[in-house]
């Protein structure tokens, strides 16, 4: 679920009045493939009725309840950052190969995220080059640690600029590729459905 609102003690109903619409008004849960648009601190489960919209990356009801806590959220969220530094390595090591093939196979061989920061750490940072600037954005995703909300958002806009450095000029559509798959992790791990 997405919300600002102070929620009543669960299996309390709360009604929406007026028209539904999509970040304005109407009660706003996420489906098992939004998760990864909207992560936070707490995830629960909840209950929608009434009149309802699909939205672009979540549900809008004019009723809903908590159910429960999500349990295992936000415990498993060092496990999502880390598969998500792998990820955004590997789009690094891609935009490196033909720069500096030994730079992405140093990348590719790092196996703990400590040996992957030091390599990180040495590289140039620069703006204006793809393979500096994917480097920048594994150095911002590895500066997040086990924060996942930021990890994931580190690392979708790293799949974005590596859409966009090679050529595929789909740097949208590559980001919500990114968020999906972040939310297929944390669906399955957590196992929602």
């Amino acid at each position: 679920m997405i919300t600002g609102f102070p929620w009543p003690r669960p299996g309390q109903w709360v009604t929406v009045d007026g028209p539904l619409e999509d970040c304005v008004r109407g009660i706003h849960a996420c489906r098992p493939i939004d998760l990864g648009w909207w992560l936070s601190a707490q995830l629960w489960e909840i209950e929608l009725a009434g009149d309802h919209l699909e939205g672009r990356h979540a549900v809008v009801a004019a009723r809903g309840r908590l159910v429960r806590q999500v349990d295992g959220w936000p415990a498993v969220g060092g496990e999502l950052a880390a598969w998500a530094t792998w990820r955004c390595r590997d789009r690094a090591a891609d935009l490196w190969q033909p720069v500096d093939p030994g730079v992405a196979g140093a990348l590719r061989a790092a196996t703990t995220v400590e040996d992957l920061a030091g390599m990180v750490n040495e590289l140039p940072l620069a703006t204006g080059r793809p393979e500096q600037e994917a480097a920048a954005y594994l150095a911002a995703h590895l500066a997040a640690g086990s924060n996942a909300v930021l990890a994931c958002v580190n690392d979708a806009q790293s799949a974005g600029h590596h859409a966009l450095a090679t050529g595929a000029g789909l740097a949208a559509a590559a980001y919500a590729i990114e968020r999906e798959a972040q939310s297929r992790w944390l669906a399955d791990r957590l196992a929602l459905s």
